[in-house]
């Protein structure tokens, strides 16, 4: 008989690096400046978390696209090969 092998990962992962964590606090963050007086500290300190957040967030959206490679035989994979055939 076949021996069967379990393997239990344990990640511990931060709230404000998920993209939900990432995606609450920005919702929290728009709400929080539009409570605040423009002229304020609190209001530069709030945008700056804000513009931090939103960079994080569209970071992490964006790192799966780049990179991954496209699986042999697959739609991206073929369309990056009619893409590079084109150019030469």
């Amino acid at each position: 008989m076949a021996e069967e092998i379990k393997k239990v990962i344990d990640i511990e992962v931060k709230g404000a690096d998920t993209v939900r964590g990432l995606t609450n606090s920005i919702k929290e963050l728009t709400e929080a400046l539009s409570n605040c007086n423009k002229e304020s500290e609190q209001f530069k300190t709030l945008f700056g978390e804000l513009a931090t957040s939103q960079a994080k967030l569209s970071k992490a959206m964006n790192a799966g696209k780049k990179d991954t490679e496209a699986v042999a035989g697959s739609y991206n994979a073929l369309k990056k090969e009619m893409s590079s055939l084109k150019k030469e």
